[in-house]
């Protein structure tokens, strides 16, 4: 799966989001929980995980080198959307994005020697 850059100007959100799909860890009332980060902006992210994040609850984002406080903002089936307390800097965006092709190609690769 390859990243894209999208935004809507009718879109309340801020910043450009990168749609990715990359293994994060997210901690959240002290104990720690795998997710896949789904998209991603200096100010907020889209997590997909197995468990349900009830909105306004604080979370900590690990992806990587990043690692990002931030509040839920809504949670609808297994999908939430956090938004960070201090925004990102572009390259963090950058590094997540390059995480995400890095992971798309290593699948690709397994799938070749499968």
């Amino acid at each position: 799966m390859g990243s894209t850059v999208r935004g809507r100007s009718s879109d309340r959100r801020r910043g450009m989001r990168a749609c990715l799909s990359v293994p994060v860890l997210i901690e959240s009332d002290g104990r720690r929980h795998s997710a896949r980060l789904r998209d991603i902006s200096e100010t907020g992210a889209m997590i997909e995980a197995a468990m349900a994040f009830p909105k306004g609850s604080h979370i900590v984002l690990s992806a990587g080198s990043l690692e990002a406080d931030g509040i839920v903002a809504w949670d609808h089936e297994n999908c939430s959307g956090i938004t960070f307390d201090a925004a990102l800097d572009e390259s963090d965006v950058a590094r997540q994005l390059l995480r995400s092709s890095a992971v798309a190609q290593r699948r690709r690769l397994v799938q070749t020697v499968e």
